[in-house]
């Protein structure tokens, strides 16, 4: 698989080859998730990439181009093989082909906030047994909730299929 990003987040242009499984491994912000994230999103190439990327990241490709002197850099393009997405100034957003269909992203991050859903939902099931701690059981609710919302919890659905998928 052949990857290219240009102006993605901290990457200023990259080519690379793929194999079936990959490992990014590096010091902290060199780029790993960037590459990752892109790689996943041209993979997956969704119905609506700016969407998608919002609930990934909580804002715009806007603010996703790579900044240099406090101006971001166009265009933004994250091509895999015949899939491609890019952003030029101004928003305009293009794609082309469709993804890999193929590929999955398991970063460490995803997998802790599964547990952390799943734990939260197993104590609610717990304390809602006892009628004292009723109240208990309301906010765990609600603190689940706003979890949910925040935008580093991933796309639900697609983080579910990728789960499956991986372990299958």
């Amino acid at each position: 698989m052949e990857v290219y990003i240009q102006n993605w987040r901290c990457v200023d242009e990259l080519k690379l080859s793929l194999g079936r499984i990959n490992v990014f491994m590096g010091p902290n912000a060199s780029g790993k998730s960037s590459v990752a994230y892109a790689v996943y999103l041209a993979a997956r190439m969704p119905q609506s990439p700016a969407a998608f990327v919002t609930q990934l990241y909580g804002y715009g490709f806007d603010k996703l181009a790579r900044n240099v002197g406090g101006r971001a850099q166009y265009p933004v393009v994250i091509r895999l093989d015949d899939a491609e997405i890019r952003v030029e100034e101004g928003g305009k957003l293009t794609t082309s082909s469709r993804g890999a269909g193929e590929a999955y992203l398991l970063p460490a991050r995803r997998l802790a906030y599964l547990q952390v859903m799943l734990t939260i939902h197993k104590a609610v099931g717990e304390v809602m047994k006892r009628p004292e701690t009723v109240w208990v059981a309301g906010f765990v609710s609600f603190f689940a909730e706003v979890l949910k919302s925040l935008p580093v919890a991933p796309p639900l659905p697609a983080f579910i299929s990728d789960y499956l998928r991986a372990v299958a």
